[in-house]
């Protein structure tokens, strides 16, 4: 990224996901992203999951299929833009489990457990509108990969 630049990202996992709705095994998961800013590594993000048992098992995801992630990297990062950020996610009327953290000055993730795409989906589009308009000052556009 060039400085002043400002980086967007949405990932949505669906471990154990199937056509027939029978979750699966699978052996390993890892994925790895690097920001960098102006050549310096400003972040490196290592999602790593290996279970043993399946993604039932006590702490694996909470019981939860899904796992979405939404980065923010952005120099014109505002207190009061996360605070409406927080405001809305608190507003969520799914079956989920939300997280959202400022780890520096410059980034911001947003971590969902839940169990249906489309649920992260629609907070995560929430989510973006926000950002566009209020960090952007730009009106909100569809983004979606089929």
């Amino acid at each position: 990224m060039e400085s002043g630049a400002t980086f967007l990202y949405k990932e949505i996992i669906t471990l154990g996901w199937s056509d027939t709705d029978q979750p699966f095994r699978f052996n390993e998961l890892r994925l790895k992203l690097k920001v960098y800013e102006e050549n310096r590594l400003i972040l490196f993000d290592h999602y790593y999951q290996k279970p043993d048992q399946g993604i039932n098992q006590s702490l694996m995801m909470e019981g939860y299929t899904h796992d979405g992630s939404f980065l923010i990297v952005t120099s014109n990062l505002q207190n009061e833009f996360l605070e409406k950020l927080s405001r809305q996610l608190q507003q969520c009327q799914y079956d989920c489990r939300i997280g959202l953290s400022r780890f520096i000055p410059s980034a911001v993730i947003i971590r969902v457990l839940g169990n249906h795409t489309d649920h992260i989906e629609h907070l995560f589009s929430e989510c973006h509108r926000l950002t566009r308009q209020h960090l952007l000052k730009e009106p909100s556009i569809f983004l979606r990969k089929y």
